[in-house]
């Protein structure tokens, strides 16, 4: 049960967020940015690409190399960028990536604990 809750909660902090994450993900791109390889499918998936995206702009904020898909990096006007917004616009950020990871942990964990139970003997 903890591990569907945590996934609701997480499509339910999505759902409250999704303004923003739309609303960054248009400015990064009204700026002259581009999203490398499948990141530029995954801006396109709402909350399916919710994830991906979360960790793209969370390398962008903690200034961590990412990688172009011609193996170059990602320019440093778009790191400055992502900074320089306000924490009311790249607040979500981090927040949505530990409740996604966190998540999926209860939820594999509830899954292994129920294959666990029902394949015991008794």
């Amino acid at each position: 049960m903890v591990g569907y809750r945590a996934v609701y909660l997480f499509i339910f902090y999505f759902g409250i967020k999704k303004k923003k994450y739309t609303e960054l993900i248009e400015l990064y791109k009204a700026n002259g940015f581009s999203f490398p390889g499948l990141y530029a499918f995954f801006s396109l998936a709402g909350f399916f690409g919710c994830f991906p995206m979360a960790l793209y702009f969370k390398r962008l904020l903690a200034a961590n190399s990412v990688r172009m898909d011609d193996g170059g990096n990602i320019p440093l006007a778009a790191y400055r960028f992502i900074k320089s917004q306000p924490t009311a616009l790249t607040g979500w950020v981090h927040k949505l990536y530990y409740l996604w990871l966190s998540s999926m942990l209860f939820f594999v964990l509830a899954a292994i604990c129920a294959a666990l139970v029902s394949f015991s003997p008794g």
